[in-house]
């Protein structure tokens, strides 16, 4: 699993923006100077079909290789926007090559690429203020969107940006719809992203209430309507909205406030929506009492994965909602796993090599792997000059190949000797054979090599009398553990 994706903030008009999180973007009164001019987004808004600037070649045809290139790069630019990497300006001219390949995908009617780059693109528009691309991208994934995800995704961003351009009825049509798609969808942390801009809806209806008085007017009436429609999408937490204005973003107790503490024990990270908790860099905030919180947690690499929360009334690994009823501390424990290997041990042999075929075993150097569990090594012995391979131990033996199955740790020994030669001859009508195939006298081989200090076995066939030389006596078997050359006589009744 891979690291989780920046969340970046920034400032437009009233408003701050949370741009980045799977669920869409966050909105939250802003207590910072203003970054962008609302007016441009407002006339984006406004536009029948905002179109990308540039001149899009209508004849190219853009492989699907190439679609899913510029989907990385999108991705991947976003990344270096937010961390600074890359300045504004230096990432116009990429933009551009990509809002003309999605002009192209979507004239040319391929939809569903279009909209796998309008929503890469999402992100990157949003931190480049370019307000008419980023509109024009959000209805191309909401025509063509492939399912209710999409739908919901792109109604919840347009409504969004219909809320910071100061047009609460737009706002109003679009994130209703996406609430009533995310709630029949049951996504808990989607629905709780959409919810909490139709809070800070909620906020500014109050405050264009509050901001006009005698007699209620038509547009009044309307805004009382809005409310109540909102009161009932999103319960009591939309009513203490309305009730107690915003709150500030500071943290420590405060009327009417309770605390949610996150510890993150492991490699990962907690964010939280509404947006305040993205530990480890911040792991406390205060929210209005009786706030529905949903914490998400995710792992920064694929071996530490989220085990499960503690605490705060959270449990197992999904997301975590929890009612803010008051002060409240949960941990988020991510574990490392532990690999399932099994480790291959050489014992440095004396004379001779020991190699793998996978592992990179060439002992004596490198006599160790440690693989995954289960996997087959096929071992190799090679002689020094001089030396012969003698023998297998351990998880192998015999002389012969040497296969080991890792399904648990396993040692072998390799031994290497010095060659000798055992020779035979034979008297009489009568022949000699060795256990290891390579004496068959006299009308085949009458001498073989073996390793000095290794057992051979001759065998009499005939009408066998004695044995001389490096064996003895009458039995027609003879066991030897030469360690220098050695000769044997073998004696059988002359039967002409």
């Amino acid at each position: 699993m891979q690291p989780a994706d920046p969340i970046v903030s920034l400032s437009v008009g009233r408003y701050r923006l949370e741009v980045g999180a799977t669920a869409g973007t966050l909105i939250a009164h802003s207590h910072a100077p203003p970054e962008g001019d609302v007016a441009p987004l407002a006339q984006a808004l406004e536009q029948k079909r905002p179109v990308t600037p540039g001149e899009s070649i209508q004849g190219t045809v853009d492989s699907a290789a190439d679609v899913t290139t510029a989907v990385e790069q999108a991705v991947a630019l976003f990344k270096d926007l937010a961390a600074g990497r890359i300045e504004p300006r230096d990432a116009s001219a990429r933009v551009d090559l990509m809002l003309d390949m999605l002009e192209r995908l979507d004239s040319q009617g391929r939809w569903e690429e279009a909209r796998r780059l309008a929503r890469a693109l999402n992100g990157v528009l949003a931190l480049l203020f370019r307000w008419a691309e980023l509109v024009r991208s959000l209805k191309v994934v909401r025509a063509h969107a492939e399912g209710l995800g999409d739908i919901a995704w792109s109604e919840h961003e347009l409504g969004t940006l219909h809320l910071v351009a100061g047009d609460p009825a737009g706002a109003n049509r679009r994130l209703e719809e996406a609430e009533r798609i995310r709630r029949e969808l049951g996504n808990e942390a989607e629905l709780a992203a959409t919810q909490h801009n139709l809070r800070v809806l909620c906020r500014e209806l109050r405050e264009q209430l509050d901001s006009q008085s005698g007699r209620p007017t038509g547009r009044q009436l309307l805004l009382l309507g809005a409310a109540a429609v909102l009161l009932l999408l999103i319960g009591g937490v939309a009513g203490a909205a309305l009730g107690h204005g915003d709150g500030d973003d500071n943290d420590g107790v405060q009327t009417g406030r309770a605390r949610l503490a996150v510890q993150s024990d492991g490699a990962g990270s907690v964010t939280s929506v509404p947006a305040g908790i993205s530990c480890p860099d911040r792991c406390q905030r205060s929210f209005p009492r009786d706030s529905v919180i949903v914490l998400a947690a995710r792992p920064n690499a694929a071996d530490t994965p989220f085990a499960g929360w503690r605490g705060g009334g959270c449990q197992g690994t999904g997301g975590c909602k929890l009612t803010l009823s008051g002060d409240r501390t949960v941990t988020a424990t991510f574990k490392a796993i532990e690999a399932d290997t099994a480790t291959l041990h050489i014992d440095p042999p004396v004379n001779g090599t020991v190699t793998s075929d996978t592992g990179g075993i060439a002992c004596p150097q490198a006599c160790e792997a440690t693989l995954v569990r289960g996997t087959p090594v096929a071992l190799t012995a090679v002689a020094n000059k001089g030396f012969m391979f003698g023998e297998w131990g351990e998880a192998c033996t015999g002389s012969g190949p040497c296969n080991v199955t890792l399904d648990a740790d396993r040692r072998v020994t390799a031994t290497f000797v010095a060659p000798v030669t055992v020779s035979v001859s034979v008297s009489g009508d009568g022949t000699v054979t060795s256990d290891r195939g390579g004496i068959e006298c006299p009308s085949g081989a009458c001498s073989e090599v073996v390793g000095a200090g290794q057992q051979i076995t001759l065998t009499a066939d005939g009408e066998f009398r004695f044995w001389g030389g490096a064996c003895g006596g009458e039995t027609p078997s003879c066991t030897l553990t030469p360690v220098a050359d050695a000769t044997v006589r073998a004696v059988f009744t002359d039967v002409d």
